[in-house]
């Protein structure tokens, strides 16, 4: 990740904590579609630890990554739950420090903050910290005003133009399927709700041969989308692109 941004957040901890805390993401609503139930989960960029908290009381055995210290403080003592649970780091680099593997992995407004020319070595990494057949969900900003030659905000936080079609390319490299994408929203307050772009489900294989039982749909992954999936909230920007996607092998 970006040291100059991640040096934002540490500075602006507080404020950012109270801002992204207050509401809810809108990517939680996509967990149980892409996680199997008590499954093993990672929260890369955990923040505010508002989604960490979520996917806990959902039943998650779920865990967090976050390379501030002021947020791992402010999320460890507004979400007591969380203690313990948040690890320092960030991408590339996590699958060195972290000595185990997760059924998924949730990496949600994170890539933006990577460099291009790591973003490869960050996606790779994510590989690596998965189990065979686990479970990534990963959303990126589709739109981001006020950017300037740099790719920096008014702030000097990072925010790396990402072609969607172009960062799914870069995972089925490695190896990984898409079987879901959306445009949602961030729901923190003065956000907009945005219009529904549609779903893909093709089943669960490899180029092989079909998947182990442990890759077929799990009682987690519900047999159609719930209903919000499947009518359009109009919108004048959407500010999220989510997708989740699955190792082939």
């Amino acid at each position: 990740m970006d040291p100059r941004t991640v040096q934002y957040y540490e500075d602006h901890a507080d404020d950012v904590f109270a801002q992204y805390s207050l509401g809810r993401s809108g990517i939680e609503k996509y967990f149980a579609l892409a996680f199997p139930p008590g499954a093993e989960i990672l929260d890369i960029g955990a923040g505010s630890g508002r989604d960490l908290d979520t996917l806990i009381r959902e039943e998650y055995e779920a865990y967090g990554v976050e390379p501030s210290r002021r947020l791992r403080e402010l999320a460890s003592e507004n979400f007591p739950r969380l203690s313990g649970r948040i690890y320092s780091g960030t991408l590339p680099g996590l699958a060195a420090d972290i000595d185990r593997k997760f059924d998924g992995v949730l990496c949600s407004a994170v890539f933006q903050h990577i460099p291009r020319e790591l973003q490869f070595d960050a996606a790779f990494d994510t590989r690596n910290l998965l189990k065979p057949h686990g479970r990534l969900l990963l959303s990126i900003p589709k739109d981001r005003p006020g950017i300037d030659s740099s790719s920096r905000d008014e702030r000097g936080r990072l925010f790396t133009p990402i072609v969607p079609e172009a960062l799914e390319l870069l995972f089925e490299r490695l190896g990984f399927q898409r079987i879901g994408k959306w445009e949602t929203a961030d729901r923190r307050p003065a956000r907009s709700p945005s219009r529904l772009r549609g779903t893909q489900r093709p089943p669960c294989h490899s180029a092989a041969r079909r998947a182990p039982s442990s890759c077929a749909r799990s009682p987690g992954m519900a047999r159609r989308a719930p209903p919000e999936l499947n009518k359009g909230i109009s919108s004048a920007i959407a500010e999220f692109l989510s997708a989740f996607f699955s190792p082939a092998k």
